[in-house]
């Protein structure tokens, strides 16, 4: 399956950081203090051109979102955190069966019990299949 390969290219991305961030596929929970940093890396929206006779065109929008609390340094953390695997993306797209492209990135700091900032970093990943397949 195609999707879960591309899943898996930017879940080892991410996971290749120096800042000893966990990273989770679709964490299904609210994440504690003493997790942090952690990154979570999201398929959320596949756009699937069907029109041709035996190939599927996908537009798989992967999410990858950083989750970092560090007190007053948490934005220049995530900025950086966030650079980081985008590049470890940039160093390993030509593995890539596809393309690539960049769509965007957010960054949200807010105080809480402690200040947690959150940097979101979308992907579009464009890919061919059969028809029929993810």
């Amino acid at each position: 399956m195609q999707r879960e390969s591309v899943v898996h290219f930017f879940i080892q991305a991410a996971k290749n950081n120096n800042f000893g961030a966990k990273v989770y596929e679709w964490l299904a929970r609210p994440v504690e203090a003493s997790e942090l940093p952690v990154v979570i890396v999201k398929d959320e929206e596949d756009r699937i051109d069907g029109s041709l006779s035996d190939v599927s065109a996908h537009r798989l929008r992967v999410t990858i979102e950083v989750i970092w609390g560090n007190g007053d340094k948490t934005a220049k953390e995530l900025r950086a955190m966030m650079q980081e695997i985008l590049h470890r993306i940039k160093e390993q797209e030509e593995r890539f069966m596809g393309y690539l492209a960049f769509v965007g990135a957010s960054l949200e700091v807010d105080q809480h019990e402690f200040i947690v900032g959150s940097g979101v970093i979308e992907i579009d990943a464009v890919y061919n299949t059969a028809k029929w397949e993810l």
